[in-house]
This record gives C-alpha cells, sequence and structure tokens, in this order.
C-alpha cells in the first residue's frame, strides 16, 4: 500500500508542476489569458481532475496521511466541479485555486512524500 500511496502523492506534484508550466509567466491578474486560451483551460482542468482522484483514492486506503493535507476535500470537491459541472464551469474558482492554493497543497504534498517516501 505505501508504494501505491507514494504514487499517488507524486501523481499530485506531476500535475501541480504542469500545471504551473502551463501558465509559466502569468499571474492571477492574468485571468482573460486563461479564458481566451481553451487548450490551457482543458489541460489545467486535466490536471486537476488527477489531483482530485488521486487525492480520493488517498483518502480510501491511507486516510492518517491524507489528514495532514488541510484542504483534502476541497480538492477532491473541485475534481467534482470540473467532471460533472463542465457545463457551468467556475472558471474563476479554478484561477483563483491555481494561485492561491495550488502552491501550498504542493508544499504539503511534497512535505508527507519526504516524510515517508
Amino acid at each position: 500500500m505505501d508504494s501505491y500511496v507514494r504514487d499517488l502523492l507524486s501523481d499530485i506534484v506531476r500535475s501541480i508542476d504542469e500545471i504551473h508550466e502551463f501558465t509559466a509567466g502569468l499571474t492571477i491578474e492574468d485571468f482573460k489569458q486563461y479564458l481566451s486560451n481553451k487548450m490551457m483551460r482543458r489541460a489545467i482542468e486535466r490536471d486537476l481532475i488527477i489531483i482530485g482522484e488521486a487525492m480520493h483514492d488517498i483518502v480510501k486506503v491511507d486516510h492518517t496521511r491524507v489528514m495532514r493535507i488541510k484542504n483534502s476535500k476541497r480538492v477532491i470537491e473541485l475534481r467534482n466541479d470540473v467532471v460533472h459541472s463542465y457545463d457551468d464551469l467556475a472558471n474563476e474558482k479554478i484561477w483563483n485555486f491555481i494561485w492561491k492554493e495550488l502552491p501550498y497543497l504542493r508544499k504539503e504534498v511534497s512535505h508527507i512524500l519526504d516524510l515517508y517516501y
């Protein structure tokens, strides 16, 4: 189970890093640029799905470690929004999540990886 959880945590870090690559050179003020770039939005949405799925799977198999992740429920909820509310997706919510929460999520997940793996 430990290698499975390690792989899921690594998937989260990798997806966060990809989102960082997709948004390189942008700031939180560049929301209109994000809205106008469909390919970027779809790529980021895909990585958010991966992050949320991995978090969901970690919760199922290793609840103690995921409890160290402050916003684990919010991450899973965002994944559900992306998957199930695609026709009414709150792009501003995603954009703010990228800038305000992903950096902290990466630190938390990286810390767990360093601590246990």
